[in-house]
Parts: structure tokens; C-alpha cells; sequence
């Protein structure tokens, strides 16, 4: 039963077995009901769809002005919650994403947190691409990006490449092995990327609050 409305009681059924009830999305008209029963289920793609379009829809509200939490007190947040990440013992790509998307009032499955795990240390310690960009792109992509080929790649492109742009004019590199040594040089006698997390998640924040008026803007030349 995909829409149990207004009217539809459990009573209305005479089994001796529990009664479910299955929402396909989340309308109001099918899931009205739902407190009536004692077991939910819903389709998890469906549902994080509609999670997706009410987050963009939030940094669409915050962008224009309309959000009650000022656009820097977010940002601060967003880094300060990475540090609390951080001394739990998670790496910089996973306190970041970690963070931002909490800030968002995203949920993110565990299968995406796994997969951000592996970002650490500019991949597994490869000292490659720091976790901080890539954590950045993972969320852009989930917000922006397509799972059809016919949807343009303009928009989530655009925002990645911006994402970029403004980390490396900020860190000089995208790359952990530039990253790390002034980072433990800076840190001196701690010796430790607890600046490069915050500084790095706060503009993860700003970029993704930043994203609609980015996607408005898009050059008329842009490539992807």
C-alpha cells in the first residue's frame, strides 16, 4: 500500500499479523497517515530525491537572505565541527563532509561516508589529492550532478571547477604532499592539519551556500 491518505485505518483490516504500510515518496497525500501504523518502510532513493530538492531549495533561501542562521555563523560552524570531527580521530576528508553536510541537514548513507574515507591523506596516505577538494566535489555531486546522460553536465561541472579555483587560491596546491609540510610547519610544536580542516570546511560551506548564485552566473563562454 503506497498511499495510505487520511481515511485508511489499520483496524480496516481483520489479520492477526503486524500491518506496514510503504510510502513510494513522500507527498503529503500518501503520507498523511503514517502514524496510524506501527511499521513504516519507504523507498530510500526516492526519499533522499525529495531530501536533495528541499536542501538545494534551503541554500537557495540562505543565498537571497532568508535563512534565520546568518550565512558566516553557518560557515564558522561548518568549521568548527570539523575540528570536533577531527579530534574524534576522523581524517580531513571525512570531518569535512562530515560537517558540511550536517550544517545542511543532509543525511549522507553510510555508503558515502565509506567512501570518503578513503580520500584521506590525499588518497589512502598517497599524499595525492587532498581530502579537503575531494570531499568538496563528492558533495557537489551529490547535490548537483546527474544519474541520466542527457542531463548537462553544465552546472555541477561549473560548480566543480569553481570548488577548485577557490581552494587552490587559498592553499597555493590541491595536493596533499604541498598541503601537509606547511601545515605541520605552521602548527609548530603540534605539528598537525587541524587549520587546513577548518579553513578548508568553512569554504566547502560557503561554496555549497554560494552554489545557486554560482549556477545563475555561469558564464555564457564556459566550457565543461
Amino acid at each position: 500500500m503506497s498511499n495510505n491518505g487520511f481515511r485508511l485505518q489499520p483496524s480496516a483490516w481483520q489479520s492477526a499479523l503486524p500491518l506496514a504500510v510503504i510510502n513510494s515518496h513522500i507527498h503529503f497525500d500518501h503520507t498523511g497517515g503514517n502514524a496510524k501504523f506501527s511499521f513504516i518502510f519507504a523507498c530510500l532513493a526516492a526519499m533522499q530525491t525529495a531530501e536533495k530538492k528541499a536542501i538545494r531549495s534551503g541554500i537557495q533561501k540562505t543565498s537571497a537572505g532568508g535563512d534565520t542562521m546568518e550565512r558566516n555563523e553557518k560557515i564558522k560552524l561548518a568549521g568548527e565541527e570539523a575540528e570536533k570531527y577531527r579530534l574524534l580521530g576522523y581524517h580531513c576528508s571525512e570531518s569535512s563532509i562530515r560537517a558540511v553536510a550536517q550544517l545542511m541537514g543532509l543525511s549522507l548513507s553510510e555508503d558515502i561516508l565509506r567512501i570518503a574515507s578513503v580520500f584521506r591523506g590525499g588518497g589512502g596516505g598517497f599524499r595525492d589529492r587532498c581530502g579537503l577538494v575531494e570531499a568538496g566535489l563528492m558533495l557537489i555531486g551529490f547535490l548537483f550532478g546527474r544519474t541520466e546522460a542527457a542531463v548537462s553536465e553544465r552546472e555541477y561541472s561549473y560548480l566543480a571547477q569553481e570548488w577548485q579555483s577557490r581552494f587552490k587560491m587559498e592553499f597555493v596546491s590541491l595536493y596533499c604532499r604541498d598541503i601537509l609540510p606547511v601545515a605541520r610547519r605552521a602548527s609548530a610544536p603540534v605539528s598537525n592539519c587541524a587549520r587546513t580542516y577548518r579553513v578548508g570546511t568553512e569554504m566547502l560551506m560557503g561554496m555549497m551556500l554560494d552554489a545557486p548564485e554560482l549556477i545563475k552566473n555561469i558564464p555564457a563562454d564556459f566550457k565543461a
